[in-house]
C-alpha cells in the first residue's frame, strides 16, 4: 500500500499538488501501516510537495514578472500617444494662431478642408451661483481604518465587525 505513494498518478504522470496534498492527508489518517514506513513514506511526500511548491511558486512568479511587463508596455503607451496628442494639439493651436494673425478661415486640398470656425457661446462662471444651477455629486464610503481602530479600542460600529482577513503568499 506504501510503495503506491511513488510520486506518479495512476497515469505514470508527475502528481499534481493537490494529489500530493491528498496522499499526505489520506496517510496521515491511517494508522494501518508500520509506523515507521509511514513516517518515511510522509517525508518523501513532504519533499514532493516541497519540490512542487517550489516549482508552482516559479511558475507564478513568471507569470507576475510578465504582467509587469506588460503593464510597463501598456504605460509607455499611453505615455507615447499623450506625446503625440500633446504635439498634435500643439501644432492645431500653432497653425490656429497663424491663420488669424494672416486673416484666412478657409484652406482646401483635394483630401479635407481646414476652416476657423467663429467663437460659440460658452458660459463663464463668475461668481457664486443660485443653487438651482449647481449640480451636487457625493459619494459616500466607509472609513475603515476609523472603524477598524473603534473596534479594536472595543467601541460597538453599526454595521461592522473585526473579522479575519484572507491568508496571503509572501515569497522574498
Amino acid at each position: 500500500m506504501l510503495s503506491d505513494f511513488n510520486g506518479e498518478n495512476e497515469r505514470g504522470k508527475k502528481m499534481k499538488l493537490y494529489e500530493i496534498t491528498n496522499n499526505y492527508k489520506f496517510l496521515e489518517q491511517n494508522d494501518d501501516c508500520d509506523p515507521e514506513a509511514l513516517t518515511d513514506t510522509l517525508e518523501a511526500i513532504a519533499g514532493e510537495f516541497e519540490e512542487k511548491a517550489l516549482s508552482v511558486s516559479a511558475y507564478f512568479l513568471n507569470q507576475d514578472a510578465e504582467v509587469k511587463a506588460i503593464k510597463a508596455a501598456a504605460k509607455a503607451m499611453v505615455d507615447r500617444a499623450k506625446a503625440i496628442e500633446n504635439r498634435s494639439n500643439s501644432l492645431k493651436e500653432y497653425l490656429l494662431t497663424n491663420m488669424q494673425a494672416l486673416g484666412i478661415s478657409d484652406i482646401s486640398c483635394p483630401q479635407y478642408q481646414i476652416t476657423l470656425r467663429k467663437p460659440q457661446k460658452v458660459v463663464n462662471v463668475t461668481g457664486e451661483l443660485d443653487e438651482r444651477y449647481n449640480v451636487r455629486k457625493m459619494t459616500v464610503s466607509p472609513d475603515k481604518v476609523a472603524i477598524k481602530k473603534a473596534l479594536k479600542s472595543g467601541e460597538d460600529v453599526k454595521g461592522a465587525e473585526l473579522v479575519d482577513g484572507k491568508v496571503s503568499l509572501i515569497i522574498k
